[in-house]
């Protein structure tokens, strides 16, 4: 859904360029959650997730400022 609308905001951005970003956001996503299966194995699961959660919260939120401040490349 988001795909459309940048797109439609920024045309110069082509479809390959959308996929690699698919690409790079699955491929970390995969490799997080072997490591986080790892360290859940090792860890109690309750800390291990939270850390997760409060890791992803950062980063979403460095994502947001990024559209905030206009930052298009």
């Amino acid at each position: 859904m988001s795909k459309t609308k940048i797109t439609k905001q920024l045309p110069d951005i082509t479809n390959v360029e959308m996929s690699r970003f698919d690409t790079a956001q699955l491929f970390f996503y995969a490799v997080f959650l072997y490591v986080c299966g790892i360290l859940g194995d090792s860890y109690d699961q309750r800390k291990v997730l939270s850390v997760a959660f409060a890791g992803l919260g950062v980063f979403f939120f460095l994502l947001s400022l990024a559209g905030f401040f206009a930052i298009n490349s």
